[in-house]
């Protein structure tokens, strides 16, 4: 099995039809190839946004409870909770390389596991190229450049 580090933008592709690429379904009809982890923020992240989508009437709560029970179908481990040094040092990691603390983590975290990464973030996608990691490119071809 392949481990994956699944970013925020990955899981929201499988769950909510609004976000989903032809790219992540293919991707995920495959899951079963996969070994899946994210850092520990990871349902924080995707639940934010979840709520922001309901809060703007994006979404009803059957759309919210239905990409709930999808995101709770495929199973994402989840690394292990930073602490405060770890996360004061990954702030500065990404000042260095250009992101969001939240991006750098998934990043940092496939890094560490010499894992490949998923995501729909532009900018994340492509540090991990520059990185050196195998990433899976999820977003549809007219967002590529």
């Amino acid at each position: 099995m392949t481990l994956v580090v699944v970013d925020a933008s990955a899981a929201l592709a499988w769950a909510l039809p609004s976000q989903s690429t032809a790219a992540s379904v293919a991707f995920i009809s495959q899951a079963e190839r996969y070994e899946f982890i994210a850092p520990a923020i990871f349902h924080f992240e995707v639940f934010n946004v979840l709520v922001k989508h309901r809060r703007r009437g994006l979404i009803d709560d059957g759309a919210y409870r239905s990409a709930s029970e999808i995101l709770g179908e495929v199973n994402i481990d989840l690394e292990a909770p930073l602490l405060p040094v770890a996360v004061e040092q990954l702030a500065a990691y990404a000042q260095v390389i250009g992101l969001g603390l939240f991006d750098a983590g998934y990043l940092k975290l496939a890094l560490e596991l010499d894992a490949t990464l998923a995501s729909r973030d532009k900018a994340l996608l492509g540090a991990a190229v520059t990185w050196g990691v195998t990433v899976h490119d999820l977003r549809d071809p007219g967002e590529i450049e």
